[in-house]
């Protein structure tokens, strides 16, 4: 997930604008980032389950209410003078408080110990001398 993100962001970091699709596919892509790696916490780090399960929705929210909008790049014209401003703003703040919430929630739980009990043991190892 995170690399295609990575390569969908890349695309646009070096100029080649591949139009709202691009922009739909790296939403996709990074929403389904946060969910798997919200997921991941919400199953190894109980005390943030609850957290991380709001965290995952939001994200998806945010996915939902800004695809219409990258969809319709230019279609806000109807808003008149500075209407591309507000809606780029308005999205900009939920972006930006999805990023700052999910570094922070992996922040936080990487500094929690994983409950033993949650992770299954890896294959045993070889008998020495066998």
């Amino acid at each position: 997930m995170a690399l295609t993100a990575g390569a969908l962001s890349l695309l646009e970091y070096v100029g080649l604008d591949g139009g709202a699709l691009v922009g739909v596919l790296d939403s996709l892509a990074q929403t389904a980032l946060v969910w798997t790696a919200a997921t991941a916490v919400v199953a190894l780090v109980p005390p943030l389950a609850g957290e991380g399960r709001v965290l995952r929705w939001y994200s998806v929210g945010t996915l939902v209410l800004l695809s219409p909008v990258v969809l319709l790049d230019g279609a806000v014209a109807p808003l008149g003078p500075g209407g591309d401003v507000v809606v780029g703003l308005g999205a900009a703040a939920f972006i930006l408080v999805e990023v700052v919430w999910f570094v922070s929630y992996l922040w936080r739980a990487a500094a929690r110990p994983v409950d033993p009990r949650l992770v299954s043991p890896g294959p045993a190892a070889p008998a020495p001398g066998g």
